[in-house]
Formats: C-alpha cells, sequence, structure tokens
C-alpha cells in the first residue's frame, strides 16, 4: 500500500514539474529551412503551416514566425503565434564539423526570465538557402503563443570565437 502511494505521490510531483517550466516545445521537429514563415515584424504575412504532430509541440503550429536573436530586429507577434526564437552561428561544410561545433558551444536563453531548454541544431541548407547543401550550427526555443504586452528574450552564448549575450524583445498584440 505504502509503495502504490510512494508511486502516485511521485508521478505528481513529476507532472507539476513539467508543467512549470515555461512554455516550450520541441524546436528539432522544425526544418527551418523550407517551412513556408517569416520574421515576427509588423506587417509580415502570417501564412497558415499544416499542423505537423511531433514531439513536444502539441501536434500543430498553424501560425509561427522567428525571431532572430543578433539584435537586428524591432518584433512583434500576435497571440496565437508560436515564435521560433533562433541563432545561427555558422556554417561549416559537413555533419561531423557541425556536430563538433555544437560540441564546443555553450548556450542559455531565459524568456521574460525564466530558464528556457534550448536545441543546438544542425540542419542541412537546402535551395534556395544560398549555403544549400552545407550545415548551420543554430541554437533554438521554440515557444508556445506567449501573453500579450512586450517579452523579452535573453541569450548567453559562448562559442570557440567568443562570446555574445544578447536581448531582444517582442510585443505580443492580439490576434486581429
Amino acid at each position: 500500500m505504502h509503495l502504490l502511494k510512494a508511486v502516485t505521490v511521485l508521478f505528481v510531483v513529476l507532472a507539476a514539474l513539467m508543467a512549470s517550466t515555461p512554455a516550450a516545445a520541441d524546436s528539432r521537429d522544425i526544418d527551418a529551412f523550407s517551412l513556408p514563415f517569416f520574421p515576427c515584424l509588423n506587417g509580415a504575412p502570417v501564412p497558415f503551416v499544416p499542423a505537423t504532430p511531433g514531439i513536444g509541440n502539441d501536434g500543430a503550429f498553424s501560425q509561427i514566425c522567428f525571431v532572430r536573436l543578433s539584435g537586428s530586429g524591432s518584433w512583434q507577434a500576435s497571440t496565437g503565434e508560436w515564435i521560433l526564437f533562433q541563432n545561427r552561428l555558422t556554417v561549416l561544410p559537413t555533419s561531423q564539423d557541425c556536430a563538433n561545433f555544437a560540441t564546443a558551444v555553450t548556450a542559455t536563453m531565459e524568456l521574460n526570465s525564466s530558464p528556457v531548454p534550448i536545441d543546438k541544431v544542425c540542419k542541412q541548407a537546402t535551395p534556395p538557402s544560398p549555403f544549400a547543401g552545407e550545415w548551420v550550427m543554430s541554437v533554438e526555443f521554440l515557444s508556445h503563443p506567449l501573453s500579450r504586452g512586450i517579452n523579452t528574450a535573453t541569450l548567453m552564448l559562448t562559442t570557440p570565437g567568443g562570446s555574445l549575450l544578447d536581448t531582444e524583445k517582442i510585443t505580443v498584440a492580439s490576434s486581429a
């Protein structure tokens, strides 16, 4: 009887811990080179992306945009949009070179001052990318739709070439 109670308590605690992390999904399910989505900018089109079941992405992100973590934008999204936060670090000739570089990278990210899980990803670029056939190493975080207002993403990154601290603000407004 005590064993059943202990297992039940453990299950409840694990479920609570999983539910308490910031809204995250698995960015490895997204091929950022071939999906038709645009930057999270005012006036950028919001195309429909068919639902694609995958681990951790709740099966769909019919509206999605991306934020480049490189200090380059006045970002804006709508409620209901998934957001791929991404920093493409380098282009390498082979998958092994990319994997080796990824191993040497240390990266952490916060969304609204809470740590979030990030993925270090190596993807082969496809046409029409100017890097078609080469491997792009990036760090990514796929966020569920964020609440209205100003949200802040901070990336802390150390690579063999140096360090980067970047903070980006994204304004989320009600969708029309």
